[in-house]
């Protein structure tokens, strides 16, 4: 059950001043989706399903152009940066349970998959159309992490784009970015594939829309491909495209907020227990 509004915003703020950036703040209903185990097939197989997958597909693609245009005015930024980029790694941050929508409609052109965290493997027909419309979740079984690998391998090979959220949790509207997880990266330096980082900013809507609909303006800003270094090893060109994409994603909301990137943070998370919560 979604927490009302106020509520949601305060345990982001309070997961802010303890220093706690994965924090999943929205609580996960553990009823509503099946565990993924070394049985589940990331990709479709059949003409059916893969028939069914390109609908939903198309589907997806029409109510973004609307729910982006009318919700959230959305605009884009940087559609120059993809070019002559066909297979990449993308990263956004974690605001908005429309945000991977924003994402597919300003990459339109490019085929794209989304990793996600296991309660999204949602039971029933809607579990079938989020799997239809490209994600990829992740899991605890450490087999089917291996085949999840497999795939994202598979995907980039065939001249697609794979999107992470390195933040984790969604944190609803949260303007600043936060630290990253490695994951993205270490697919993309095992891939040798470019990271496409992505920032969404949000502004106050003016003239009509301002007096008919009260939603944040979101921006999607596409930002210069990230490429892994041929001399570095793996985990330095994790190291490396991490702390570049963040970079990028501090400097964007500065020049567009105005003001620097602090953290209000008032007591850190202990590092030893940061990895507890992984949600997308």
């Amino acid at each position: 059950m979604a927490l009302p509004k106020e509520e949601l915003l305060e345990r982001i703020r309070d997961a802010e001043r303890r220093g706690d950036f994965h924090f999943v703040a929205e609580p996960i209903d553990e009823n509503s989706y099946d565990p993924v185990d070394e049985n589940y097939n990331h990709l479709c197989s059949g003409f059916l399903e893969c028939l069914f997958h390109l609908f939903v597909r198309f589907i997806a693609l029409i109510a973004g152009v609307f729910i982006n245009g009318l919700a959230f005015g959305m605009k884009v930024r940087g559609r120059k940066n993809l070019r002559h980029v066909k297979s990449a790694v993308v990263t956004c941050n974690h605001v908005n349970n429309f945000d991977n929508l924003m994402v597919r409609n300003a990459l339109f052109g490019h085929r794209l998959y989304i990793v996600v965290g296991e309660f999204n493997n949602k039971k029933g027909f809607f579990g079938r159309c989020l799997k239809a419309g490209g994600t990829l979740p992740l899991s605890a079984n450490l087999r089917a992490m291996i085949n999840l690998r497999k795939a994202t391998e598979q995907l980039l090979k065939k001249r697609s784009y794979v999107l992470f959220y390195p933040e984790e949790a969604e944190w609803w509207m949260y303007e600043k970015p936060r630290p990253f997880r490695n994951g993205a990266f270490h697919f993309a330096a095992t891939a040798n594939v470019p990271v496409i980082p992505i920032f969404l900013t949000f502004s106050d809507p003016k003239g009509l829309r301002a007096k008919i609909i009260k939603s944040k303006v979101v921006t999607v800003h596409i930002m210069p491909p990230i490429y892994p270094k041929d001399h570095y090893s793996v985990k330095e060109n994790v190291d490396y495209m991490r702390e570049a994409n963040y970079e990028l994603c501090v400097h964007k909301y500065e020049e567009v907020y105005l003001r620097p990137m602090v953290y209000d943070v008032v007591w850190p998370v202990d590092e030893a227990g940061e990895g507890q919560t992984t949600a997308s």
